[in-house]
């Protein structure tokens, strides 16, 4: 609940703080910056939309203590990539120091909290997931990381553009309607 909502709420805060700390403002700070938050709002919707995680939850003590857990641990991932990706943006947006790690870092980050998502949707009671469609899901956010491979190291705008398109697929592929399973 609460720290989730601080940490989506730090990637904005991330953006801000790589526009005010670069060395200059141009283009390439403004995009990445406003990509960094466009993935915190993505990320916002998955949580609260698509995966209903915040729907309250009704546990039985006596037989269902262990029936949260798996949700529970599927926040870590979740929460992990969040913090690495507004790291990611800060250090992208603001311009300094560069570097194939510092790109490699941000996608996978961003690739770990895209599979986070996927892992709470999977885990939460109103599961509206098909295992088909999660492994879409991880496939896209396995993806992600090759973001950093498509573009040179110094074009971080190409790098963070190209992640919030995966981000945005993801969260488009979570929305279409479910196919019924047809017996033959």
């Amino acid at each position: 609940g609460l720290f989730t909502i601080i940490l989506l709420g730090e990637t904005v805060a991330s953006a801000l703080h790589g526009l005010v700390h670069a060395p200059r403002l141009s283009s390439d700070t403004v995009v990445v910056s406003a990509s960094g938050a466009a993935f915190g709002f993505l990320l916002w919707i998955g949580y609260y939309h698509h995966t209903r995680s915040a729907e309250g939850r009704k546990l039985d003590i006596e037989g269902d203590q262990h029936a949260i857990l798996p949700w529970l641990l599927a926040h870590l991932p979740f929460y992990l990539g969040i913090a690495g990706a507004s790291a990611g943006t800060i250090a992208l947006a603001s311009g300094h120091h560069i570097t194939p790690g510092t790109v490699w870092m941000h996608t996978v980050a961003e690739g770990l909290a895209m599979a986070g998502l996927t892992t709470i949707g999977l885990a939460s009671p109103a599961n509206r997931f098909t295992m088909r469609r999660a492994a879409l899901h991880f496939s896209l956010a396995a993806l992600t990381p090759l973001a950093a491979l498509l573009f040179p190291v110094y074009n971080a705008t190409g790098v963070v553009m190209a992640v919030v398109g995966f981000a945005a697929l993801q969260l488009a592929i979570g929305t279409w309607p479910a196919q019924p399973i047809r017996s033959q």
